[in-house]
């Protein structure tokens, strides 16, 4: 029995298990082709479900108990020869990914109704998996459709005939607030020569502005006189 998503859980452990389901049912019938004679055939059961798992049960073997892992048994003992059955849950999980066919209903020991399956039958295409990577663009290649000549449209800085730039900076004198706050925390002069204080970049002057109007509430609260 192999067990899917302990200790680690993935989004995609249904998947994993009806892929190496299907693995197993390719390697066992190459084992086949290799060896006349060998005969090895399997039947595979993959469910879904919560499980109660103990991974130190024994010395490095874990253990895993609950309905679905009884589940599971009852479907790889209906499964066809050669064949890999999944519940319903297993193969509404996985169907964008794996190619099923609905199988007849098997009558399980323990269920009260009979449990509904499907049988897995081969991989659907996947980028990466059966099929090769998309061809990536080579480097300094054009990209189609985006040459100014083919659109007709001149870029931003060339329309009006004259060249400026396309995210003019916009600088002002501080208010009141933020020369507060300059006046408060002047700047600091580093051994470097770097200086560290209020630039004029619009986050900074935004942020200054909130902040000289929280000091401003601050200092009303308090009763302190801060002007108009």
């Amino acid at each position: 029995m192999a067990l899917f998503g302990a200790p680690v859980p993935h989004e995609d452990d249904p998947e994993r298990a009806v892929r190496a389901a299907l693995a197993i049912r390719a390697s066992i019938a190459e084992l086949n082709q290799v060896t006349p004679g060998l005969d090895l055939h399997v039947r595979i059961g993959v469910t879904t479900g919560e499980a109660l798992v103990a991974l130190d049960a024994r010395p490095g073997e874990g253990m895993a108990s609950g309905d679905v892992v009884n589940t599971a048994a009852r479907l790889q003992a209906a499964a066809p020869t050669d064949g890999v059955l999944v519940d319903a849950t297993t193969q509404r999980a996985t169907d964008r990914a794996i190619r099923f066919e609905q199988a007849d209903p098997i009558v399980a020991k323990g269920k009260a109704e009979p449990v509904v399956v499907w049988q897995a039958l081969a991989p659907r295409a996947s980028l990466g998996v059966d099929l090769p990577p998309a061809p990536r663009r080579a480097a300094g290649s054009p990209l189609r459709h985006r040459s100014p000549a083919r659109s007709g449209r001149r870029p931003a800085n060339q329309r009006s005939g004259r060249a400026r730039p396309a995210s003019p900076a916009r600088c002002r004198r501080p208010g009141a607030a933020t020369q507060r706050l300059r006046d408060r925390h002047p700047p600091v002069h580093g051994g470097d020569g770097a200086v560290a204080g209020p630039r004029c970049r619009a986050t900074a002057a935004v942020a200054a502005a909130r902040k000289g109007a929280f000091l401003q509430r601050a200092d009303r609260h308090r009763g302190v006189d801060t002007g108009p």
